[in-house]
């Protein structure tokens, strides 16, 4: 059980006051107007698993300012649910 700071109807109630430097909204504006430049995959590398039932494949994106994003998709191997897929990022 997690241990939380404050009850539970107080967390849902809680509104930190945002320091947002000024140009926060613009930035976002203008990563969102540059994504249709970005490749959607940088990578889509098949990885080696000890797991058997699963395909582990690593993929990298561009991220803000084409900062590379790292990630591992999982899913079960073919005859298994596709709709039980876990994506990670620890560890990269």
């Amino acid at each position: 059980m997690p241990v939380l700071d404050m009850p539970l109807p107080e967390l849902r109630a809680y509104a930190p006051e945002l320091d947002e430097p000024a140009d926060f909204d613009a930035w976002w504006a203008a990563q969102l107007q540059g994504l249709p430049q970005r490749p959607e995959l940088i990578c889509d590398e098949l990885q080696d698993t000890p797991f058997p039932g699963l395909t582990i494949r690593e993929l990298v994106f561009a991220g803000a300012d084409g900062d590379p994003v790292h990630a591992l998709l999982t899913v079960p191997d073919a005859g298994g649910r596709q709709d039980a897929a876990a994506l990670g990022t620890a560890g990269l």
